[in-house]
């Protein structure tokens, strides 16, 4: 019951978010802003819940998730600090973009109960696993805690202006 409840729940929030981006860049032409992330980048959500079933299905729904944040926060950033229409809450939103991808990427670095098997097993895949964390998933968050402190300042600073 539960798989199926995560992957029905995932799909739909897929459908929703390519929906929601659908009306609001060809429909209504609208350029980003951070009341876009909830339904954009919290598929990371969706993401981590998707994993834990199936890696593969998840990892793909992070990449979306990636996409989704790196398609719309810097553009988003900068709406919210020129926009002096766009509301203070909203503007808080900046926050949760980075951090929310972050939080997915750290748990979603875990090993699987197979590929832990595998790590125990062989001295040579704990060391190929070492070195992709720290090649690949080690740069990859530092830049999200960048960005997540690039967006901690871009929704202070919107809300010292607008109140």
């Amino acid at each position: 019951v539960g798989e199926t409840t995560v992957v029905t729940v995932s799909a739909f929030h897929v459908f929703i978010s390519f929906w929601f981006l659908y009306k609001a860049i060809f429909v209504f032409k609208l350029q980003p802003d951070p009341s876009w992330f909830p339904c954009t980048v919290g598929i990371a959500y969706a993401a981590i819940k998707t994993w834990l079933y199936y890696p593969i299905p998840g990892f793909l729904l992070m990449l979306l998730c990636m996409i989704y944040f790196f398609g719309t926060f810097f553009t988003a950033i900068y709406r919210a600090t020129v926009n002096v229409n766009i509301a203070a809450p909203v503007c808080f939103i900046s926050l949760s973009a980075p951090s929310i991808t972050m939080y997915a990427m750290t748990i979603m670095a875990q090993p699987t109960l197979e590929q832990e098997a595998q790590l125990e097993a062989s001295p040579d895949m704990m060391t190929w696993w070492k070195g992709i964390h720290r090649t690949l998933y080690l740069p990859v968050m530092h830049s999200m805690m960048f960005l997540s402190l690039v967006g901690l300042v871009s929704s202070l600073q919107c809300l010292w202006a607008r109140w």
